[in-house]
């Protein structure tokens, strides 16, 4: 099975406001990012936020992808903190993508981008498709760069970059870990955590919606459970 690009990717710092990839185990990666100070034309052209570092990402040919680009640009999630613990100042269902950034001492540090952008190009044709998401109206998605030329043998080569676009979101988009909980924590947190689910889910939530509002993967959401008990609401 070909390796999963995202657990492998390491970045490490290189001038100021820039991080590239070093070493990248995947050819034809790219991974570049601005901090707030410096200008980028992409965070007008996209209306993003100028507070927080945008990334670029694009990596080609990956392993039975050949010929294909997938782009993602976006920024890096935010928290805030409510009632003493960190939350996510952007909504759960935002398109999450986690790297693995090379820290000090050799310890690594999850970078975690917030995609505003996603294009999957074809090597052959100005067709693409592009994913766009807006905190305000969510994601849409759509097929750019058709012309009167554009055969219905390259409509089928894009088409089928749409497996590549979720193929990614499968790897890249898992819910992280931002904290440990200890038992009084996890149980203090808990009740604001249903009650944050149900204003984004309505009353009837289940426990994935509870395990993003800490917010937590499932799997660690769980373990918790397992080992604290579920805390009681009355």
């Amino acid at each position: 099975m070909p390796a999963d690009p995202f657990t492998e990717l390491r970045i490490s710092p290189h001038g100021s406001g820039i991080v590239v990839v070093s070493p990248a185990p995947i050819s034809g990666g790219h991974l570049q990012m601005v901090s707030p100070e410096y200008a980028h034309p992409m965070r007008d052209e996209l209306r993003m936020p100028l507070d927080t570092h945008l990334i670029i990402f694009s990596i080609t040919d990956l392993p039975n992808w050949q010929g294909y680009t997938c782009e993602l640009v976006g920024v890096q999630e935010q928290f805030k903190f409510v009632r003493g613990y960190a939350e996510q100042a952007n909504p759960p269902e935002a398109p999450r993508f986690t790297f693995c950034v090379a820290g000090v001492a050799g310890h690594d540090i999850p970078l975690t981008l917030i995609a505003w952008r996603r294009q999957v190009h074809c090597q052959g044709t100005p067709v693409f498709l592009e994913v766009l998401w807006r905190p305000e109206t969510g994601e849409t998605i759509e097929l750019k760069g058709l012309e009167w030329s554009t055969t219905q043998e390259s409509l089928k080569r894009v088409h089928r970059g749409l497996r590549l676009l979720k193929a990614i979101e499968v790897h890249g988009g898992r819910p992280h870990d931002t904290r440990y909980y200890s038992q009084d924590q996890f149980h203090a947190r808990y009740p604001g955590a249903v009650a944050d689910a149900k204003k984004r889910r309505g009353v009837h939530i289940k426990d994935e919606d509870i395990a993003r509002a800490f917010p937590v993967s499932v799997s660690t959401f769980y373990r918790y459970l397992r080992k604290y008990g579920r805390p009681s609401l009355s």
